[in-house]
């Protein structure tokens, strides 16, 4: 449940998780999915930061 919520969201932004462009978030940890749906931006920076999730152009895809 968490995890399609937070997949909704960035699709209206054309944002995939685990897609294949570039912009698309990689997701390695599941904690993440209720991370960011808690504390928004600070939780997507600081998961960031600790190495749940990756993107390989991460300016395209702020």
């Amino acid at each position: 449940m968490l995890a399609k919520t937070v997949q909704q969201s960035l699709a209206h932004a054309g944002v995939a998780i685990n897609g294949s462009r570039s912009w698309d978030i990689q997701v390695h940890d599941k904690r993440w999915f209720r991370r960011v749906l808690l504390e928004k931006n600070l939780g997507l920076g600081e998961s960031y930061m600790d190495g749940w999730w990756d993107c390989e152009k991460i300016d395209e895809m702020i």
